[in-house]
């Protein structure tokens, strides 16, 4: 009977956790993210890199290596790969997330207003779902994202929920007047 009482709560705790653990192994790695990576016993591959525009970070011995839309597990198994290929017996690679740098700005009538990770498939209502949805005087239907391209400043008014939303974006949400 202790055991299993034991093995019940042991379950629960892991299922409570379960879908933190997923989210966060499942963020692709995009534009501006830093990284540092690290090869354990080789201290001078130590790295800390940005993914430049084109999805790439420059590493030690490798050069360029195409990360965009990766997960952190996928770069470092790509990593320990192509480091294994000549380079290094049985690479061990680290690689974490420093900064974020793909990110979108919530504001206006949502419970949390502020700044969110975005990935390539965000749309206007998952970062108003992450900005804690939208307060009681929201207008649903009015929805404003404003969008640097270049010199220019583009402002999409009564943008649909599924639009995509991308790196540097303000979603706005309006007030509604009755």
């Amino acid at each position: 009977m202790k055991k299993q009482i034991v093995f019940l709560c042991l379950a629960l705790f892991s299922f409570l956790f379960l879908p933190f653990s997923a989210s966060a192994d499942s963020y692709t790695v995009g534009y501006g993210d830093v990284l540092k990576i690290t090869v354990y016993n080789h201290p001078d591959l130590e790295t800390k890199v940005s993914v430049n525009d084109s999805g790439q970070i420059l590493m030690p011995l490798l050069g360029h290596v195409a990360v965009k839309g990766k997960t952190i597990g996928e770069i470092s198994d790509l990593l320990a790969v192509k480091l294994a290929d000549g380079y290094i017996v049985s690479p061990q690679i680290n690689v974490f997330i420093e900064a974020y740098g793909s990110k979108c700005y919530v504001t206006g009538e949502v419970v949390k207003p502020d700044a969110y990770v975005i990935s390539d498939d965000t749309t206007v209502i998952k970062v108003i779902t992450l900005a804690g949805g939208f307060t009681g005087k929201a207008s649903r239907g009015g929805v404003s994202i404003i969008r640097k391209d270049g010199d220019k400043e583009i402002v999409m008014t009564d943008a649909p929920l599924d639009t995509f939303v991308k790196k540097n974006d303000v979603v706005v949400v309006l007030e509604s007047f009755f």
